[in-house]
């Protein structure tokens, strides 16, 4: 027998199950290959929600987190916020966290899950910061110790539940990684869809055995309605994305205080606003009943009601009081509406405007209105005289020179005497003159300046009232064709007038202003307290200016002395410093001067002394400073000045110093002369006591090369201080 063969019908039979086995293969490869093209679309649409919310994370800020104690603060729960946003956008996220690496490990720092335990387990759902994470999933640790964003495809199980994840890196502003995101998604729904598939497959795999062609069109149609299904899914959380981001920002600038509920009236996200309007931070109040929180017990029934409405899905409207933290009372404009998703109610959300300042303006209106109908036109105008008075005497009381206090007082004169003209004089130092400083009314007095003895209130040291010009005694400051009342009252300080406050009532305006019949005694003891006020506030101006003169004038010369010259040339060195530009120090002194003492007297050195410094008051620029340094030792400090122009100054102040002519008791004290020494910022030095001693040793330069001469400091400053003071000691300057 040569061999043997199959029949025909096996041979078919044969050719047909290695076809059916053949295609049973390849379907199954397809269902494999569609299992697979799952895991990687749901592995990426992981990886980029977690690389959504890493974008939401300040990664600065999230390095400070290293306390529990820290979960208090307001930038905890403000870098919770986008993280609670991520997990209520989608109803699949079921954890959303933060981690960072210690010593190779993870530890949570952000976790926005409201605390408690929800699933009755007895564990806390709610991590803290710096808990450790036990039993990490190798792409946890790929995205914590290596920067890469990856997912587990592949359910796991935890303490908290069985989860899918996805991790991201986050980055502070240099680019470094800080930390993780971590989205956990439950992975119930994910088995569910791969045990529908696994079913697919094995009713597939056994009518391929029977209809091998139908299987493989039903596996292709199966793995595209899973493409198009994924395709969906992520454009929909692309949406969800979109919107979530959306949302986020209009809860975030809001004016309104927005709050979010669940059924049971517990809260669940709430914005700035709210934040701001009852004093609590949202991490202190997510998952806290509402109503007890804002409410006192007194409103509690009334707060119940409203509640009870919004539950049953109705809006609701009400203007009344809430409570803060602080347990103070705020006015608010309330709506409830309902929130509901496919026609199932899941919360509430409630808007709280704030009319705290409306109802007190409202309130504040009607007292006001009450006060008009009770309070007469007099005692208004009594009112506004002690206001205006009360402002005068504090603007007074803050005035800084005489200037501003003849400002004030003029304005609030007016303010105080609108029905009259007046006018606020001034006495002179010398005693000689009264100078109006300020005026006001149609027409204002005529007459500004005058003799202390053209006032009866001056002269008498007393109030001056003239009922009509034409008929009493009227003042001699007083033009011919100024009609009406008039009132003087002297300014006095201390027991001495330092001017007068004076009123003249308008012709036609006689009756309201000066007139018996309008109450001139009020009108008098206005004018006089006044008057009093301004008085004491003029005075105490002049001795403040009388004592800073004093303390930075040399009262021989009338020059500044050494002490605002070393603080003036500390300012200027600054503002040559900012502004880069040169600055010179002079030293003057009067060459033989302890000849001339010995000669004249020391009367005579004073009268040349002065002379002097009237002479440098009257050759300096505005911007120079002139000082009596000691002595018959003088300084001069130029800013904004070059080394050429300087010498030429310089030696222009000595050959005109040679012209000065001094008498003394009818006698020629003869022609002086001064030696000058020179110092350059920055050439000479940068500080004030390295410029005085290069400028001490130009003159010193000076003085030994002959005197009445201007030297020039050299670069490097030499110690001849002390060979100069010993030649002043002898007499030899």
């Amino acid at each position: 027998m040569k061999g043997w063969k199959l029949g025909p019908w096996a041979e078919g039979g044969l050719s047909g199950l290695v076809v059916l086995l053949a295609m049973g293969v390849s379907g199954a490869v397809g269902i494999y290959q569609s299992f697979e093209a799952v895991k990687q679309e749901l592995r990426l649409a992981l990886i980029r929600a977690a690389r959504t919310a890493a974008t939401t994370v300040d990664g600065d800020r999230h390095q400070t987190f290293r306390s529990r104690a820290q979960e208090r603060t307001e930038a905890y729960a403000r870098a919770l916020v986008p993280l609670r946003r991520v997990l209520l956008a989608n109803p699949d996220v079921r954890f959303v966290y933060t981690m960072v690496a210690i010593d190779g490990q993870p530890h949570f720092v952000l976790d926005p899950t409201a605390p408690g335990d929800r699933n009755a387990d007895g564990l806390e759902e709610k991590s803290h910061i710096l808990d450790p994470y036990p039993n990490p999933t190798p792409a946890l640790m790929r995205a914590l110790l290596r920067g890469q964003a990856s997912a587990n495809t592949e359910p796991y199980t935890d303490p908290w539940g069985r989860f899918i994840s996805g991790y991201a890196p986050i980055h502070d502003s240099a680019g470094r990684q800080v930390g993780i995101v971590g989205i956990d998604l439950n992975a119930d729904r994910y088995l569910e869809r791969l045990a529908g598939l696994r079913w697919i497959a094995l009713i597939s795999g056994l009518v391929t055995l029977a209809l091998a062609a139908l299987v493989c069109v039903a596996v292709a149609s199966l793995r595209r309605s899973a493409q198009r299904a994924v395709a969906e899914r992520l454009a929909a959380a692309d949406a969800i994305e979109e919107q979530s981001l959306y949302l986020s920002a209009l809860l975030e600038n809001s004016p309104v205080a927005i709050v979010v509920l669940d059924r049971q009236q517990r809260i669940q996200l709430c914005n700035p606003a709210f934040e701001r309007l009852f004093l609590y931070r949202q991490d202190e109040i997510v998952g806290a009943d509402l109503d007890p929180l804002i409410t006192s017990a007194e409103q509690r029934s009334e707060a119940t009601g409203l509640t009870e409405t919004t539950a049953q899905g109705n809006s609701a409207h009400r203007i009344t009081q809430r409570m803060r933290k602080d347990g103070s009372m705020v006015d608010v404009e309330i709506y409830g509406v309902p929130l509901e998703i496919g026609g199932e109610l899941v919360g509430v959300y409630g808007l709280y405007q704030d009319i705290t300042d409306r109802r007190r303006a409202e309130r504040e209106q009607r007292d006001a209105n009450r006060a008009l109908q009770q309070w007469s036109q007099k005692l208004e105008r009594m009112n506004v005289e002690m206001k205006l008075h009360s402002e005068m005497n504090d603007l007074l009381q803050t005035c800084r020179s005489l200037d501003e206090a003849f400002k004030v007082a003029g304005r609030y004169g007016h303010r105080l005497f609108p029905s009259d003209c007046g006018a606020i004089y001034v006495i002179s130092h010398s005693r000689t003159v009264v100078e109006a400083v300020s005026t006001w009314g149609d027409p204002a007095p005529e007459i500004t300046v005058f003799g202390p003895e053209d006032c009866w209130a001056l002269r008498r040291g007393r109030t001056h009232v003239v009922e009509e010009a034409t008929v009493g005694l009227s003042c001699g400051h007083l033009a011919p064709a100024e009609r009406g009342g008039s009132l003087c009252v002297p300014m006095m300080a201390h027991g001495e007038a330092i001017g007068m406050l004076h009123l003249r009532s308008q012709p036609a305006e006689s009756l309201d202003a000066l007139a018996p019949a309008a109450l001139p005694e009020a009108k008098q003891r206005l004018a006089h307290t006044v008057a009093e006020h301004i008085a004491l506030a003029f005075a105490n101006l002049r001795l403040r200016e009388t004592l800073r003169v004093q303390s930075v004038r040399d009262p021989l010369t009338g020059l500044f002395n050494r002490r605002y010259m070393e603080e003036s040339l500390e300012r200027e060195l600054r503002r040559s410093a900012r502004h880069h530009r040169q600055l010179a120090v002079l030293f003057l002194d009067l060459d033989h001067f302890k000849t001339f003492n010995d000669t004249f007297g020391h009367g005579a050195g004073d009268t040349l002394l002065r002379e002097l410094g009237h002479f440098l008051q009257t050759h300096v620029r505005g911007e120079d400073i002139a000082c009596r340094y000691g002595g018959e030792e003088f300084a001069l400090i130029l800013p904004d000045t070059e080394s050429a122009s300087t010498l030429r100054r310089a030696d222009e102040l000595r050959e005109q110093v040679r012209s000065i002519q001094v008498d003394h008791h009818g006698h020629s004290l003869g022609a002086v002369s001064i030696s000058i020494g020179i110092a350059l910022y920055p050439d000479h030095g940068s500080s004030s006591e390295q410029l005085m001693a290069a400028a001490d040793d130009a003159l010193y330069q000076a003085k030994a090369r002959g005197r009445n001469r201007v030297e020039m400091a050299e670069t490097a400053t030499r110690p001849a201080r002390s060979a100069r003071l010993t030649q002043v000691k002898t007499g030899t300057n």
